[in-house]
């Protein structure tokens, strides 16, 4: 095994695979190792092995008839000088180095503790105990040349936190095949500094959606210009030779309640985390306020030949891919608050409607005096509807709380601002005055919406898995 684990430091690699026997016992760490590898002078790198054999603060001043308060004092520098806030961190840091077969101080080997059955081809399944060690490897790097038999911690195997996972192995002619090799080992391969670790997250929580702002605009021409709703042009007075200006109105909706959930690929450097995050938000709105219209021609028709003007967009699903960056906050405990800012883009729809209605009384409509064609409009109605959707930039503010469950779970309390771009999209009506989306003058009539302030308050609670 040393002459394989020898040729494969040779060149970069991705993963050493080592398997000792699950009963038999290593030595443990030995100062000296750690004092290199962390840089530790004095007193500190008796401290760091009893630490990593998990002693407490107190059973390593008993054991060193020293004071509780010089202990801590130790394992504070220590903290310190690694860029290290909790004291199971730097036990974890203390685990992953490989004792003796260790690499050179600045180029650790990672280790993750992995159960293997090997099964002989000629024999029963023995039962093994593997380092599956992703290794900060180059070229005639440290790791060259060490003999694969030698200490890897101070219980035998790793104790560095990873899970268990089964791996069938078969031998046969003196030879070795791994079946599988866990994808996670692959992942955490890349080059680390030590405390770095990565991570998955996972978000569920509510929404909360604020007053977005709604404008609209579009290309239809006045109702006498209408060529299927005035055939004759009765009334035209010269004024449908050129399209009038583009009608304007806008308004706004109440935000409403919904959901959010995210999906999350961290790495955590110390205090720093860096994350790539898909999320889901979904929203609903409430009320709408009166429309306000822009443009002279449809404000002329406000107070006789329209009755009921009806704007409003609901049923807003925004899919978004931020990259996010956060701080932890010391604080001295088991809860550990954080700040952070993400930017990215979202794929948002929403249903939009906007519905424009004329009096059913023909004597209230003063836009035609002729009688038949007041009759021939009354009660029509233009309608725009649909679902919407663009692609617009974002970014969030976000702050939380974690506490951590365990060695490899974390459950916290997050909140976060997301504020998404302006909304822009464009379409034909549904129908114009009770026709079809034209005026008979050889086009289409569309209109643009464009919706603003789709920016949401959303708190949740958030797991970190740690892989």
């Amino acid at each position: 095994m040393g002459r394989q684990e020898a040729s494969l430091c040779e060149w970069p690699v991705a993963a050493l695979v080592r398997v000792a026997a699950a009963g038999r016992r290593q030595t443990a760490t030995e100062p000296d190792l750690l004092a290199a590898h962390l840089g530790l002078t004095r007193a500190r790198p008796g401290v760091a092995v009893m630490l990593a054999e998990g002693k407490t603060v107190r059973d390593i001043a008993e054991s060193t008839e020293r004071g509780i308060s010089t202990i801590y004092t130790h394992v504070q520098r220590i903290c310190r000088q690694h860029g290290i806030t909790r004291q199971t961190d730097l036990v974890r840091l203390l685990h992953s180095i490989w004792g003796a077969s260790g690499p050179f101080p600045g180029e650790r080997c990672k280790k993750f503790r992995v159960v293997i059955n090997i099964e002989d081809a000629a024999g029963p399944v023995n039962r093994y105990r593997s380092l599956v060690s992703p290794v900060w490897a180059r070229r005639r790097s440290p790791c060259h040349g060490r003999q694969a038999g030698r200490a890897s911690g101070p219980s035998g195997a790793s104790t560095h936190h990873v899970r268990r996972q089964s791996v069938p192995i078969r031998t046969g002619a003196g030879s070795w095949s791994i079946a599988l090799v866990p994808a996670l080992a692959l992942l955490t391969s890349l080059p680390q500094p030590a405390g770095a670790q990565w991570y998955l997250g996972v978000d569920l929580g509510a929404s909360l959606a604020r007053r977005a702002s709604l404008s609209t605009t579009d290309n239809d021409w006045s109702t006498r210009c209408d060529l299927l709703s005035n055939p004759a042009q009765i009334e035209t007075d010269g004024q449908c030779g050129v399209q009038p200006p583009n009608a304007m109105w806008e308004n706004e909706v109440d935000g409403a309640a919904g959901t959010r959930m995210a999906l999350s690929l961290g790495y955590r450097l110390g205090r720093v985390r860096i994350e790539a995050e898909y999320s889901q938000r979904t929203n609903g709105y409430g009320e709408a306020t009166p429309v306000r219209i822009g443009d002279v021609v449809t404000l002329g028709k406000a107070d006789q030949e329209l009755e009921e003007v009806d704007n409003w967009i609901d049923g807003l699903i925004a899919h978004g891919v931020f990259a996010n960056a956060y701080v932890d906050l010391a604080s001295g405990s088991d809860w550990t608050p954080y700040v952070g800012l993400g930017a990215g883009l979202a794929s948002v729809s929403m249903e939009y409607f906007s519905r424009w209605k004329r009096n059913d009384d023909p004597a209230l409509i003063t836009t035609f005096v002729d009688p038949a064609m007041r009759a021939r409009i009354a009660g029509t109605t233009s309608i725009a509807a649909g679902r919407k959707s663009d692609i617009v930039v974002g970014w969030q503010a976000l702050a939380g709380i974690d506490r951590r469950l365990s060695e490899a779970l974390t459950l916290g309390l997050k909140a976060r601002w997301t504020v998404l771009g302006e909304f822009r999209d464009e379409d034909e009506y549904v129908q114009v005055r009770s026709h079809e989306s034209t005026v008979g003058r050889g086009e289409r009539l569309l209109h643009w919406f464009v919706a603003d302030d789709l920016s949401a308050f959303e708190v949740g609670i958030s797991l970190r898995f740690r892989l």
